[in-house]
């Protein structure tokens, strides 16, 4: 084998003819060619559009980045689209050329670490989707480092740290759907979010089917989520009494957008959007200012719900084995077992259902209390 450099392309002979791959480290295969020059032509064409794309803007390469540069899942893909979308589109603008300007209208050579420090602090959210597009062209030589790596930012701890909402807060947000939405989707909202205080996920809340609880014996039996397996769970009173006044369909999922197409993640989030921004404006300056500092900033997550209904029962007075037993079901014995403890399933429900009834009674007291 022979190999003759020219540039920073790659010419290798093999097997009889010229391979020419692009500059190292990814080595990307141009095409096997009969003739050195042909392969060493296919060399220099593939580096000159190299050095025109070099001014590209952050915008411009994040536009056609998921595309050039796929992951194996789609729903990995999914996620890099929507972060670059939103890179592309946001008119956070940056110390540039001596002027304030968009970040996203910055040519990928020109942003430095400082540029980037500054836009990651500002935007921590952004920075996973940044590091892997500066990867990306660095891998290409687009650019020649990656601003976005090791900044050593403090990380964020997710959910670990939130503020849940109390028990009161879910109430009043559930029943805010009644005022945000007409009296066709305000019952559905106020469901769905009563069903989500119940600690199901939001995948298995959009997917629920009417075989799937029973609303008599107040139950729970999702046999359809693929992440989770088979699990049954305990509904709760006010969860029981806002599905039975919906209409029910016969088949297929319960909770539907206007057109009656089946609820998705994505179509959910106008309607949760809506429904929070609503209610954060309701709370009090502090209380709203406390949520989002545990949080780190932003606005409360549809996820936190689920958060919310383990803090409740705990407060109730569940105990944590238990607890568990409502979060996860029989789906994943193992982590119950290991971390939670060996509760029984009839058992741990009807301490559930206990420690609900008693909870129900003295909010309506509460309530009769503040109208009488």
């Amino acid at each position: 084998m022979r190999k003759r450099k020219r540039g920073t392309g790659t010419v290798t002979r093999q097997d009889g003819r010229y391979v020419a791959r692009g500059p190292s480290p990814q080595r990307k295969p141009l095409g096997r060619f009969d003739r050195e020059r042909d392969a060493q032509r296919a060399c220099d064409e593939y580096m000159a559009t190299l050095n025109e794309q070099s001014r590209e803007t952050v915008g411009e390469f994040s536009e056609r980045w998921v595309e050039l540069y796929p992951r194996p899942k789609a729903s990995t893909n999914r996620t890099r689209h929507y972060g670059a979308k939103a890179i592309r589109e946001s008119k956070a603008t940056v110390a540039y050329g001596g002027r304030a300007a968009r970040f996203a209208n910055v040519p990928m050579r020109d942003v430095d670490r400082s540029m980037a420090r500054a836009y990651a602090v500002e935007y921590p959210s952004r920075l996973p989707t940044l590091r892997s597009i500066f990867y990306d062209a660095l891998e290409d030589r687009l650019i020649d480092s990656n601003p976005f790596a090791n900044l050593r930012l403090k990380k964020s701890r997710g959910r670990k740290d939130i503020k849940t909402l109390t028990e009161a807060e879910v109430l009043a947000l559930a029943d805010l759907a009644l005022e945000v939405f007409d009296d066709r989707m305000g019952p559905r909202i106020r469901a769905i979010i009563l069903v989500a205080a119940d600690s199901l996920r939001p995948g298995e809340i959009f997917k629920l089917e009417r075989a799937d609880f029973s609303i008599r014996r107040k139950r729970y039996a999702i046999c359809h989520e693929p992440k989770t397996g088979d699990r049954a769970a305990v509904m709760s009173i006010l969860a029981a009494g806002a599905l039975q006044a919906l209409e029910l369909p016969e088949r297929g999922v319960v909770f539907r957008t206007p057109r009656e197409r089946p609820f998705t993640k994505t179509s959910w989030i106008y309607y949760w959007h809506k429904l929070r921004a609503a209610f954060e404006a309701r709370l009090p300056e502090r209380r709203r200012l406390e949520l989002a500092a545990a949080r780190g900033g932003g606005s409360m997550h549809f996820y936190e719900l689920r958060h919310a209904a383990a803090t409740i029962l705990i407060e109730r007075g569940v105990s944590r084995e238990d607890v568990a037993v409502q979060l996860h079901g029989h789906s994943n014995p193992g982590v119950v077992n290991e971390v939670y403890g060996h509760p029984s399933l009839e058992d741990a429900w009807q301490r559930i259902e206990q420690a609900e009834r008693g909870k129900v009674r003295e909010i309506h007291r509460e309530r009769e209390a503040d109208t009488g």
